[in-house]
C-alpha cells in the first residue's frame, strides 16, 4: 500500500493525469489532506481497504452458510448455475452471470440482511 501511495502522491505532486483514480487519489486530493503524511495517508487508505474487504468476507460468508446449510437452496442454486454455465471452464461475462435471478436477487440480498441483522445484535 505504501508504494502506491508514494506514486499518486508523486502523480498528484507533478498534476500527472491517470487514467482512473483509486481511493488514494481522493484522500491526498482532498483539502483536508494537504498537510498529511504519507505515513497517515497510507493507514487511512488501509483503514478503508480493510473495511470495504472485512464487510464483504462476512457477507460471502453468511451466503456461504445458508446455501450449504439448506439442502433445497443447495439443489436450486446448483440447477441454475449448471444452466447459466454448462461448460465450467468457459465462465459467462459479468453481466450475463447478473441474469441468475436466484443468485443475484435471492441469496446475496439475503445474506446482506442476515448480516445486518447480526450486527445489530451485537450492538
Amino acid at each position: 500500500m505504501r508504494v502506491q501511495v508514494e506514486v499518486a502522491c508523486a502523480q498528484n505532486e507533478h498534476r500527472e493525469k491517470t487514467p482512473h483514480s483509486t481511493m488514494i487519489h481522493g484522500i491526498i486530493g482532498n483539502e483536508r489532506h494537504s498537510k498529511t503524511t504519507m505515513n497517515e495517508i497510507t493507514e487511512e487508505a488501509l483503514i478503508l481497504e480493510g473495511a470495504g474487504t472485512d464487510s464483504t468476507a462476512q457477507a460471502l460468508e453468511a451466503a456461504t452458510f445458508y446455501i450449504l446449510n439448506d439442502p433445497h437452496v443447495t439443489a436450486r442454486l446448483k440447477e441454475e448455475l449448471i444452466k447459466a454455465i454448462p461448460d465450467p471452464l468457459n465462465i459467462p461475462p459479468l453481466p450475463k452471470l447478473k441474469e441468475i435471478k436466484y443468485l443475484v436477487g435471492f441469496l446475496i440480498i439475503y445474506a446482506f440482511k442476515i448480516l445486518i441483522l447480526s450486527h445489530r445484535r451485537q450492538w
